[in-house]
Formats: structure tokens, C-alpha cells, sequence
């Protein structure tokens, strides 16, 4: 395998890591292979050859990942591999997609946040960036998942993705993965992130 500290993959807050390791001479293959809207569907297949991705442009960019790695497929790397798939915790939070449980007064129905429902909702949107995760843990691969800018655009809804990122932190911790934080260092008191 290539002599590397780390691999690489997510969306474009990848391309902010990569920089930054740039600029402390660290040595790493991969960057950005979507946007974070992929990673909200069945983005991936796990078959008798490995790990590859359904849309024909990432799987491409897999392969160009893997040759630099010189390894056969991302679920055989040996080294860290730093993720940010599905850290893009806004697009799941989208104000249209919830909709149907707000009141005309553009809060949510009483209750709803805290219930079975809405964390079903959460928990079945995540699925598929969960199901990545658990496949290369169950590999062996040591996954350190990075948080995101804590921005919340207009579009969406700071409630619910708080909320999500929330549960999502607490399941990729379930299923051995390291979180990497940056809030403390980089938000406001009220959690979002810092202009600078």
C-alpha cells in the first residue's frame, strides 16, 4: 500500500481538510467524491469484489482513489480513512421535507420533535450513510467521521438538524467510529460556527 497517513473521502468539507493537511506536510490520498445530497439515497453496494458506489462518476473517482492507495476496493484500506459521508446534516433537514408536521405558525406540531416518529424519520434518512460506516468497520478499517460546519442555511431547519446530527454522532459512535469535534474550537455559544 502507497505510504500514507490517511485516506480521504466525503463531500466538499473534504476539500477544507485536504487543505489543511496540505499545509502541515501530511501525507494522504482522496478528497471530496460528492456532494453531500448523494449520500442521502443508495449511494453505495457491498458485493464479493468489495465496496463500490452505484453512480457510475463516484464509482470512477473510487477506482482513481484506490489505484493511488494501491488496494482493490476502499473497504481493503489499511490506513485511517477520515470520512465526512453524510455529514451533511442540512440536506436531511430540509425545511420542505418536514413539511406535513408544522403548524401554520411555522412551528412544529406539540410534541413531535421528541417522538418515535420523527426519530424514525431521522434514523431511516441516515440509513444509508450508517450502512457505509458499519461496512468498513465491520472490515476493520479504523473511521474517523468528521463533523461539519455548523451552518444552517435557510433551507433548512435548525431544530431538526441539530437533531439529526445529534443521532447521527450517537450511532456512528455505537458503531466504533471516532468523531472528530471541532465545535468547541470553532462555534458561538449557541453553536454555530464563528465567522473567522
Amino acid at each position: 500500500m502507497a505510504k500514507v497517513d490517511f485516506a480521504l473521502i466525503g463531500d466538499s468539507h473534504a476539500g477544507a481538510i485536504g487543505r489543511a493537511a496540505r499545509a502541515r506536510d501530511l501525507r494522504f490520498h482522496g478528497g471530496p467524491l460528492a456532494s453531500a445530497r448523494s449520500f442521502y439515497s443508495d449511494f453505495f453496494e457491498a458485493g464479493p469484489d468489495g465496496l463500490r458506489f452505484t453512480d457510475a462518476e463516484v464509482q470512477e473517482m473510487h477506482a482513481q482513489l484506490c489505484a493511488l492507495l494501491e488496494i482493490p476496493t476502499l473497504s481493503q484500506v489499511q490506513v485511517p480513512l477520515i470520512s465526512t459521508i453524510g455529514s451533511g446534516f442540512h440536506v436531511p433537514a430540509t425545511g420542505a421535507l418536514w413539511s406535513s408536521f408544522v403548524r401554520p405558525d411555522g412551528g412544529f406540531e406539540a410534541g413531535f420533535v421528541g417522538s418515535d416518529l420523527c426519530a424514525a424519520i431521522c434514523d431511516r434518512m441516515l440509513g444509508p450513510m450508517l450502512g457505509f460506516h458499519a461496512l468498513l468497520i465491520g472490515h476493520g478499517i479504523g473511521v474517523r467521521f468528521v463533523l461539519p460546519p455548523q451552518r444552517v442555511p435557510d433551507t433548512s431547519n435548525a431544530l431538526i438538524q441539530t437533531l439529526i446530527q445529534t443521532r447521527a454522532v450517537a450511532a456512528l459512535t455505537d458503531l466504533g467510529c471516532t468523531i472528530i469535534d471541532m465545535r468547541a474550537s470553532t462555534c458561538d455559544a449557541q453553536g454555530r460556527q464563528l465567522p473567522a
